[in-house]
């Protein structure tokens, strides 16, 4: 959180008032007299309930406090301001919220790269219903997953922590983002490109301890590359944290695994 400045009335566990103030990785947060700030009360009738007994006043149901917040924070990019009633449930909660569009990064690209280095690379910047070169979305989408399917990708065979034979491949995708949405756009002339490059990794087989447990071994992964790193290096340090050894050059499996799903493409 960058910042909050919060007033929270009592509520039905906590009989005080709390004040919270908040600067980036700094909070303070203190109790305060519970009649500063009364919470809204509201009666909860279960009269038309079997299993409800009937109070100290012979009525069946409760009394329920409801939260008064009031305050600002901003959360990454997104303003919120709460002034009053804030409830757990469906009901509309007072407070509004938005982005700010100066503090968003808009995705322009989309890109993967094959066993030999070669890249395939998609525009995501998109006005209305189409993206950059005229394609629906939809229609790019499958194109990307059937570029994914059938360019050349690593291919490796392992032992697992247990000397159980398994075999991977995998391949990196990057990423790039500007700052500043809309009006806003122009900000990206004042800061550098966010880039951020993945590797993928999909096993022929559960690997990792957790395998042949109720919980299931890893099947696929996903891995945010470090500065420098390539996706044989995010490979082999993944390797190194589950215990993977005699890592070497193979050959697909009869029935490799399609690639991931691509998801969430264009923002």
């Amino acid at each position: 959180m960058r910042f909050a400045l919060l007033l929270r009335s009592e509520t039905a566990e906590e009989p005080n008032v709390t004040l919270t103030i908040c600067l980036l990785s700094h909070a303070l947060q203190a109790r305060l007299p519970g009649w500063l700030l009364r919470g809204a009360r509201r009666w909860v009738d279960l009269s038309d309930k079997p299993w409800a007994l009937p109070g100290p006043d012979g009525r069946k149901g409760y009394e329920e406090v409801i939260t008064r917040t009031y305050g600002v924070y901003l959360f990454e990019d997104h303003l919120n301001l709460l002034y009053g009633r804030q409830l757990e449930t469906g009901e509309k909660q007072q407070r509004w919220s938005c982005f700010l569009p100066w503090m968003q990064w808009r995705r322009i690209s989309f890109s993967v790269y094959d066993a030999d280095g070669k890249q395939y690379s998609w525009g995501t910047g998109v006005e209305g219903s189409k993206n950059s070169r005229g394609l629906p979305h939809v229609d790019q989408t499958r194109e990307i997953q059937e570029t994914i399917k059938l360019m050349k990708k690593n291919f490796v065979q392992f032992k697992d922590f247990d000397g159980e034979m398994a075999k991977a491949c995998y391949y990196r995708e990057r990423r790039v983002w500007l700052r500043g949405d809309g009006v806003f756009s122009w900000l990206s002339i004042l800061s550098k490109p966010k880039v951020i490059d993945y590797a993928h990794i999909y096993f022929s087989r559960e690997v990792t301890p957790k395998k042949n447990t109720w919980k299931g071994g890893i099947l696929s992964a996903s891995l945010r590359l470090l500065p420098g790193e390539d996706e044989t290096m995010a490979f082999k340090r993944y390797a190194a944290k589950y215990g993977f050894s005699d890592i070497e050059p193979a050959e697909p499996w009869p029935g490799a695994p399609e690639p991931l799903v691509v998801d969430n493409c264009y923002h």
